[in-house]
């Protein structure tokens, strides 16, 4: 029995994954131990037309890597305030960002450094109102946990508008009851499964300490977290980049959604 081509109620049009292919922007994980130039890499977006430009939500006063760099846009929130949402406070900008309020509407590249420390304000604001505040109990984990998957779900729908979002976090290293030591995100679990399916890309940065070189992994193994969403046709990706820059990912991404 043929199927009659109604047409979309409500206004609805839809389109052809054709049509929205490679309009999406890059969003990522870039997570590594200290030192190794997560945010170095990450402001070299700005390299790239498709990255510039650059906004460095700068949480974790890294933003002295790339103090060479006149062309980063920097903003230093020290608090998250849901109730007060202060230009300056995490939660302020946040909500700044969603909006596309003239004032963030040029930048095509968010950077959010780091994870780590964006997770530790958000549960000191919560221990505010805790009775404990120096013993943190599972629930208040719980609400720190969902309020930055909530941060880090808005961010991620702002890369389907075709703006570059970046998360950089701390590495840590787990013992496994089997097998070898696994180097993940120096997050909670809950956390690290949520970002794990929320954002198309997690990628390991290392450094050779006797060449100096770095590379960035995406490709997974028993012993890392990481992660690539490739394209199921056109360019693919190296999983494994020496002395990358983030130029060369967004680029790289675009170029194969677009073809």
């Amino acid at each position: 029995m043929a199927v009659a081509n109604v047409a979309p109620q409500g206004g609805l049009k839809p389109k052809s994954a054709r049509e929205v292919r490679g309009k999406a922007g890059v969003c990522c994980v870039l997570f590594g131990h200290g030192g190794v130039g997560k945010t170095t890499l990450a402001c070299t977006a700005q390299d790239s037309p498709n990255g510039a430009d650059v906004l460095l939500v700068d949480v974790d006063l890294g933003v002295e890597s790339v103090t060479d760099r006149d062309d980063i846009a920097v903003e230093q929130p020290d608090s998250w305030k849901v109730n007060r949402p202060e230009q300056m406070s995490l939660y302020g900008i946040t909500q700044r960002l969603k909006s596309q309020g003239d004032d963030v509407k040029r930048f095509k590249t968010v950077i959010f450094d780091s994870l780590t420390a964006i997770y530790d304000l958000i549960l000191q604001d919560i221990l505010k109102a805790s009775p404990t505040p120096d013993m943190p109990s599972q629930p208040e984990y719980g609400k720190a946990n969902q309020a930055l998957i909530q941060l880090i779900q808005d961010m991620r729908a702002l890369s389907r508008r075709g703006i570059n979002v970046i998360f950089i976090c701390h590495a840590k290293e787990v013992e496994q009851e089997s097998g070898p030591v696994l180097t993940r995100l120096a997050l909670t679990p809950g956390v690290t499964t949520a970002i794990t399916r929320i954002v198309d890309h997690i990628g390991f940065l290392t450094m050779d300490m006797s060449s100096g070189n770095r590379k960035l992994v995406f490709k997974p193994a028993p012993t890392r977290s990481a992660k690539f969403r490739q394209p199921r046709t056109g360019k693919q990706l190296p999983l494994e980049l020496v002395n990358p820059s983030m130029a060369q990912v967004i680029d790289h991404v675009k170029q194969s959604k677009e073809g």
